[in-house]
């Protein structure tokens, strides 16, 4: 979730929405009686109910971001879910015997993609746009919800793959320039080579973690804006 410069109160809404999304996804879907139940399922039925769970938790996101701002104007005069814009993506994963299933949800810019082991993309999300350049959408905006919010969610059955892309607006601007290049998979391949080549994938460790950090410092002439990545592979 990346919060909106011109949202006063925007970070805390990027918490709230990450927060309230993986405690009702877990609290929804941790149990052994429900994968058990899910893992029966047809991979339609499968795919509506995990459709609907992240709908679900994304809402309750909103939510909880409303609960925040009605607390906030008890002490901040003029407050509304505005001052909580908030861009949001999400997604859940799991290996079925048809393949790994990806179901994902997408508010807003930044992008969600994966690399199959024939190296092409699958985007998962579709960035919104507007009429103005940098203009997007946020949870917190009545029209998200009052459109179809059930197809803002994708599914997606593979074998295997490479590695799933998550990413904020601070690093896709900068290294895909346009939504046309996200659907090319040369730059997810030249995204892909740059990470290997600086940061140490082959391990999980402290290390790691500092070096992929360090590599999100990259300097991008007029791309400023907060980058959050993460990646699964």
């Amino acid at each position: 979730s990346d919060g909106a410069g011109s949202a006063k109160f925007s970070r805390e809404g990027s918490r709230i929405a990450c927060n309230t999304f993986w405690e009702v996804m877990r609290e929804k879907l941790s149990s052994q009686t429900v994968n058990d139940k899910i893992d029966c399922m047809t991979l339609a039925d499968r795919e509506s109910i995990l459709r609907s769970t992240l709908l679900t938790a994304t809402y309750q996101a909103l939510s909880r971001i409303d609960e925040e701002a009605k607390r906030a104007a008890t002490w901040c005069e003029n407050v509304t879910r505005r001052d909580y814009h908030a861009t949001f993506l999400g997604y859940v994963m799991k290996h079925f015997k048809e393949g790994w299933q990806i179901v994902s949800i997408g508010i807003g810019d930044g992008a969600i993609a994966l690399l199959d082991r024939k190296d092409c993309i699958h985007l998962l999300t579709e960035p919104d746009g507007g009429e103005f350049v940098g203009q997007t959408r946020f949870i917190t905006m009545n029209e998200v919800w009052k459109d179809t919010p059930i197809a803002r969610t994708q599914s997606l059955v593979v074998d295997d793959f490479s590695m799933i892309f998550s990413m904020s607006d601070g690093v896709s601007d900068p290294k895909f320039e346009t939504d046309n290049n996200l659907k090319r998979p040369e730059h997810w391949l030249a995204l892909r080579e740059d990470l290997e080549t600086n940061v140490s994938l082959c391990e999980k460790s402290e290390e790691s973690a500092k070096s992929l950090s360090a590599w999100l410092d990259f300097w991008s002439k007029g791309n400023h804006d907060d980058r959050t990545l993460v990646l699964v592979y």
